[in-house]
């Protein structure tokens, strides 16, 4: 149902972006303040439910949908969510990206055979300055685009 082509298309960048941010190309983690970048990448799993009323086709009804996780989890065709952060010095630079695919099939009434697929992607960078550097608190102050 899905292309590899397409699906490694969107995997490629985002592990380019792990091995980048884990510090694959700068070597060693260096100690806050060093001239070194230093960085940090995290997978990591988002679990939630999807809920709404959604229209097939203009003329259609609406259709109400409510589906938990563990639903959405067996639909659930391909997922990737990586988040990194790299700094030197003060400079802070942030990156998060998403992806899901999920896909079904069946038979809605009166027998009539439908399938659906919905995907999701996302893309955050962020780029900032350490403002505040204490013992007990420290701030960094970023902008970015999604």
């Amino acid at each position: 149902m899905h292309s590899p082509i397409k699906t490694s298309l969107l995997i490629l960048p985002a592990l380019l972006f792990f091995m980048v941010c884990s510090g694959m190309f700068w070597g060693p983690s260096a100690a806050y303040g060093a001239e070194k970048w230093t960085g940090q990448a995290t997978l990591y799993l988002w679990g939630a439910g999807m809920g709404g009323k959604i229209k097939p086709s203009s003329g259609a009804p609406r259709v109400s949908l409510d589906r938990s996780f563990s639903e959405i989890l067996e639909d659930l065709d391909h997922a990737l969510f990586v988040s990194g952060l790299v700094r030197r010095h003060k400079l802070v630079l942030l990156g998060d990206f998403s992806y899901a695919s999920l896909s079904r099939k069946g038979r809605v009434p009166p027998g009539i055979e439908a399938k659906g697929r919905l995907s999701q992607k996302s893309l955050t960078m962020a780029g900032g300055y350490r403002a505040v550097d204490g013992q007990k608190m420290k701030l960094d102050v970023l902008a970015g685009v999604r």
